[in-house]
């Protein structure tokens, strides 16, 4: 890993870690039951959805889990679908490779776990993840693959870069807070004219 000063481009080293942990993300998610034990890709877990007293207690508004239908109908009247969703739906290195490590180390302090009641904590997502597909290029999956991603990624990746340390560590409790709150953000996607990455910005 890096050192913390080293001022060299983040993409490479997440898409290792990506790499080296993802199989096991995905076996501690599905054993934890965040998933089916058949789920053979991280994108393919299911958000989560809270209990009404809880979401009340974590945002002053409550948007719908992931609804393909209602993002269909949605797109098509308003070229706009705002819903929860999901990390790992995310296209994080097409639209923008220019964060630098030492940006991803600093924001790592954006998800710091914060109490939800006196005994439980949560990492909840800072910002709503917008992304952007093509007209005519709508998901067509209960629960798209990738999206391009239009903003965040350099929050994204200190994101995985905190699923590495708890690996190394094998600390289960911070995995378990890391993928609530991968499963948690609100995802925001609209239909643009012309090529979606040609609108990213690296924060």
């Amino acid at each position: 890993m890096p050192e913390a000063t080293a001022d060299i481009k983040a993409a490479g080293i997440v898409k290792d870690i990506v790499a080296w942990a993802s199989p096991k993300l995905l076996d501690l998610a599905c054993a934890g039951g965040f998933g089916r034990s058949n789920i053979t890709s991280l994108a393919h877990l299911p958000p989560l959805q809270f209990e009404a007293a809880e979401a009340q207690k974590a945002a002053s508004t409550y948007k719908e889990t992931w609804h393909i239908g209602n993002c269909k109908r949605s797109l098509s009247a308003e070229s706009l679908y705002e819903a929860g969703g999901s990390l790992f739906w995310m296209d994080m290195f097409t639209s923008w490779n220019e964060v630098s490590w030492q940006q991803v180390l600093r924001a790592c302090s954006l998800l710091d776990p914060k109490p939800m009641t006196e005994s439980r904590f949560r990492i909840t997502w800072p910002f709503t993840l917008e992304t952007a597909c093509l007209q005519g290029e709508q998901p067509d999956e209960h629960y798209p693959r990738s999206l391009t991603l239009l903003h965040g990624h350099c929050v994204i990746f200190s994101w995985w870069k905190l699923v590495y340390d708890a690996l190394d560590k094998d600390d289960r409790n911070s995995l378990t807070l890391l993928l609530e709150c991968a499963l948690t953000p609100t995802v925001q996607l609209r239909v643009v004219d012309g090529e979606a990455a040609s609108v990213a910005v690296p924060w």
